[in-house]
């Protein structure tokens, strides 16, 4: 759907799921301001030509960010515009960076939305999934397929290599993090 639509917006994972894909997988940074918005990369260099990086910058910067695209420009969402858009559908959500102090905002914003039991949470960071397991998240979490058993009980390097070996596993369509049916 990337190839079509700006990556990680609401346009595009709504023509992924339209083509056939049955989950969304996105990536998460916080704001300033403390919004989780939906983005791979910690800064909007790639996606909106600009070098600011998320994590200093409040919502309302963010949401002026253009993303170019052949098609038209897009709009970064937030993580709650996206399970507002989509009730129901799977998603499986990669905090970004190692900040496990932001997991329990996480978890709370999925509990409001009625998330939990649709939602996979993973990161790259083991004291991120650590807390996510300390904290009891309800949903579906990575330690339960068989490829993440390791997940949090190994190295960090270790993790990372399982996380590596999912992602290439489960990439799909595009560059729009979707999991195709």
């Amino acid at each position: 759907a990337s190839a079509l639509l700006p990556e990680n917006t609401l346009p595009a994972f709504a023509r992924a799921l339209a083509d056939g894909a049955n989950a969304l997988e996105l990536d998460l940074h916080r704001s300033a301001d403390g919004h989780f918005v939906v983005a791979h990369d910690p800064d909007g260099r790639r996606t909106a030509g600009t070098p600011e990086r998320i994590r200093e910058l409040g919502l309302a910067r963010i949401k002026a960010w253009r993303l170019p695209h052949p098609t038209g420009a897009g709009e970064v969402p937030t993580l709650a515009e996206v399970l507002a858009a989509f009730p129901g559908v799977p998603m499986s959500i990669d905090l970004k960076p190692d900040a496990p102090e932001q997991v329990p905002a996480l978890l709370e914003l999925l509990a409001r939305h009625g998330a939990e039991a649709t939602t996979t949470l993973a990161s790259f960071s083991a004291r991120v999934v650590g807390r996510i397991r300390r904290l009891g998240y309800p949903g579906p979490q990575p330690a339960e397929a068989d490829a993440t058993r390791r997940l949090g009980s190994a190295t960090p390097s270790a993790d990372i290599a399982v996380m590596q070996q999912l992602r290439a596993d489960s990439s799909a369509r595009d560059n729009c993090h979707l999991s195709p049916s």
